[in-house]
């Protein structure tokens, strides 16, 4: 069995650069959606620190620093 992530509780929408918002997020605990180019990936922050990145686009898969590069290279990312 593989641990999944609860459901958690939406707090909002913000589009933003990826650095100013990790800078934001030192006190969170959870995942952030991020929708960029047509796909969709997660943020996954513990303690106030990135602990895991991801991007989906059709069947391409990005992973890590892969899709911590991938992110960082959008000005604006719609995030929730």
């Amino acid at each position: 069995m593989s641990p999944a992530v609860p459901k958690g509780t939406p707090i909002g929408r913000i589009e933003t650069s990826l650095d100013w918002l990790l800078s934001h997020t030192t006190r969170f605990q959870g995942a952030i959606i991020v929708r960029v180019s047509g796909g969709k990936g997660l943020i996954l922050i513990e303690y106030g620190r990135p602990a895991a990145f991801l991007f989906n686009l059709g069947e391409r898969t990005l992973l890590g620093t892969a899709a911590w590069r991938f992110f960082a290279q959008h000005e604006l990312l719609h995030t929730s």
